[in-house]
């Protein structure tokens, strides 16, 4: 699976890892009660340079959308944390206390808001790995509506219908009953989807985020583009509310 479009607010959480870097040398700062030349000295570049680069791989991984990037923000989190209270034991620094509830703090925040982000269904069809394919929404499916740009674009005759594994009032991720029909580049251009179970209709603007391509199939995670449209929020909220009634969400 890989993305195709980010969030904004993906990329804000992504680039905010880099934080954990004058964070680390404000923290080396306080333990060397503000003798920052005796920190200097010292050479303890070496462990700012080890804090940038697990600051990057969690920043590369976040970016993309993967897990691995909040369990190593989270590690990273425990380690500078870990660490705060290791020297108020030993040196009896009780600024450390301060720093050490700051970091906790501002760790909480951000994993928080880090977890609510890649939770969202777009990012993933929560299949396990040893699924073939995800567990499918009973009595829920998508159509397809593709939507031209220019007069020398080629699309399907008919729409084509998906069945969607996962569904929030954010976004949804589904896969295609007849994956040969639709291309890639096809899905990209995706502005709405119809999302139908029983008598239920909702049709809702969407852009594509993520592509998931496994052999013979072909999923996609749309965004539901409601932030600044209450009308589109209610009807998706109530939507989706009529179908976790009937027990299929």
């Amino acid at each position: 699976m890989y993305i195709v479009r980010r969030p904004i607010r993906l990329i804000f959480l992504s680039l905010l890892m880099f934080f954990a870097v004058p964070i680390y040398i404000l923290n080396i700062w306080v333990v060397k009660k503000a003798k920052f030349i005796e920190f200097l000295s010292e050479g303890n570049w070496i462990y700012v340079a080890l804090v940038f680069g697990w600051a990057f791989f969690s920043f590369f991984w976040i970016y993309r959308g993967r897990w691995r990037g909040f369990w190593a923000a989270w590690l990273l989190s425990g380690v500078l944390l870990w660490g705060n209270l290791y020297f108020l034991v030993r040196t009896r620094n009780y600024a450390l206390a301060f720093y050490a509830l700051f970091i906790l703090t501002v760790s909480i925040s951000y994993l928080l808001q880090l977890y609510k982000t890649l939770k969202e269904p777009f990012y993933s069809s929560g299949k396990k790995w040893f699924e073939g394919l995800p567990t499918f929404l009973p009595n829920v499916e998508a159509v397809l509506e593709e939507h031209l740009v220019g007069p020398n674009d080629a699309s399907p005759k008919d729409p084509d219908n998906a069945k969607l594994c996962r569904l929030s009032v954010d976004g949804c991720f589904l896969y295609l009953n007849s994956p040969s029909k639709v291309t890639v580049k096809q899905l990209k251009k995706i502005k709405r989807l119809t999302i139908k179970s029983g008598d239920n209709l909702m049709n809702c603007k969407v852009r594509l985020i993520s592509v998931a391509k496994e052999k013979q199939n072909l999923g996609a995670g749309f965004q539901f583009m409601t932030l600044n449209n209450m009308d589109q929020q209610k009807e998706v909220k109530d939507f989706i509310d009529r179908v976790r009634s009937y027990g299929y969400v």
